[in-house]
């Protein structure tokens, strides 16, 4: 009996180590596949483009379940009549809440967050009544099967996406630097190759890493390039390149500075990828923020470089000089970074500070929006930040209230719902 147990323990000790090995050689393989995707020839294009030919097929056969159009993006809905299936586009407004990933204890960029804990967050923001996340750079495989398991379970009730890209300041401040721009666009093949869960990304400092297997493409409402853009990067890019205009199959602008043409370079980069790689479509915009916008404001005058912030009229980006080819039909977007306490001109300047609101308030942020969105017809103009801190200290005073800090949250979330009546009031579209 007492051999028989000997046996026994040998043939486990032996079951164990060959379960061990084959775990080991299988580690090896995948680490051996993993490297191999992470060489790269720097010396060759990112992209190969398609002929004329290949690519108009390629666009007109391409999804797509967004569009911006008018004042409000629409989804693609499907209906059934009689066992007939029905499709059509209905308008939506865009409740979104921006989602930052730092948690006490870590740094912004330690990605540390689980499944559960990203699903927590996603059902807690359903339960709010919003309808859409802003991320904004590309978050690690965890939120992305989240997001999917999520709006599996709540279809009735889903949570769309707008994907950011991160975008860095140039170090020379010119956005045409050629190791910035390859750089750039390789975030943005890497954030689309995860959106369709397609993607192996290596572990780099500040950056999400992982295998992305999830395809979430179907609930992706939208495309967000780049961050607030400096306008003293701004000045140095249009003022070393003499660009003016843009042409591309999907994106053109034409009568603009150089950063404008570089945007749109951008863009139309961002809708070539995912055309060809992927026969997919979504809308596409940049963020954009009050000192760069189109308008001009008598407040901001500029007497010395020795003052502080004296370039927030400085420069300009004006969506209105952006169009859509035949070859996008999901079509652009403005999307802005806009508050009420900066920049100055904002409770300065006379037509904004004796605006009148829907409830015949004083409100400067309202008449500052409805001026913003008289320069973006024809597309939906989305706030892609807006709200007050609840913070010990105020960087920033309004004298309407509307300060940098300072508030507590009951007072935060009074003054954020009266931003959010703007918002609406103004025809934006989110």
């Amino acid at each position: 009996m007492k051999g028989k147990y000997i046996i026994i323990s040998l043939l486990i000790v032996l079951l164990a180590f060959t379960v061990y090995k084959m775990m080991q050689f299988e580690s090896s393989i995948r680490e051996e596949r993993t490297i191999k995707l992470y060489v790269e020839d720097e010396s060759k294009p990112l992209l190969s483009k398609f002929s004329d030919e290949d690519l108009i097929n390629a666009a007109f056969n391409s999804d797509y379940y967004f569009a911006a159009d008018g004042d409000y993006f629409k989804m693609l809905k499907i209906k059934f009549l009689e066992n007939e299936r029905q499709t059509y586009w209905e308008n939506i407004f865009i409740k979104g809440v921006n989602l930052g990933v730092a948690v006490p204890g870590k740094f912004p960029a330690e990605f540390s967050l689980t499944f559960s804990e990203y699903l927590e967050w996603l059902t807690l923001i359903g339960e709010m009544n919003a309808n859409t996340i802003r991320t904004y750079t590309i978050l690690p495989p965890e939120f992305y099967e989240a997001l999917s398991y999520y709006n599996l379970h709540y279809h009735d009730k889903p949570l769309f996406l707008i994907q950011g890209v991160w975008a860095k300041i140039p170090e020379n401040d010119n956005y045409y630097d050629i190791d910035y721009v390859r750089e750039f666009q390789k975030e943005i093949i890497d954030m689309i190759d995860a959106i369709h869960g397609n993607a192996v990304l290596k572990e780099q400092p500040g950056k999400a890493s992982g295998i992305y297997a999830t395809d979430v493409s179907e609930y992706v409402a939208a495309y967000l390039l780049g961050r607030e853009w400096e306008p003293g990067a701004v000045f140095k890019t249009n003022e070393v390149n003499k660009t003016k205009h843009y042409n591309g199959d999907f994106i053109s602008m034409n009568n603009g500075n150089a950063m404008e043409a570089w945007l749109a370079g951008m863009m139309d980069f961002s809708v070539l990828y995912e055309t060809q790689a992927y026969q997919f479509q979504h809308p596409v915009s940049f963020v954009n923020w009050l000192p760069l916008d189109p308008m001009y404001h008598n407040t901001e005058i500029i007497e010395s470089k020795k003052v502080r912030e004296y370039d927030n009229d400085l420069e300009s980006i004006d969506f209105r000089k952006f169009h859509a080819t035949e070859l996008f039909y999901p079509g652009i977007y403005a999307a802005y970074h806009a508050y009420p306490y900066y920049p100055d001109f904002i409770y300065l300047q006379e037509s904004y500070k004796n605006s009148l609101n829907h409830e015949n308030i004083k409100d400067p942020f309202f008449g500052y929006l409805k001026d913003l969105k008289q320069h973006m017809q024809g597309m939906p103009l989305i706030i892609a930040e807006y709200g007050l801190p609840s913070s010990r200290g105020s960087s920033h005073f309004s004298p309407y209230g509307f300060h940098q800090g300072g508030h507590s949250e009951s007072d935060q979330a009074k003054l954020s719902l009266i931003l959010t009546k703007d918002i609406v009031n103004t025809n934006c579209g989110g």
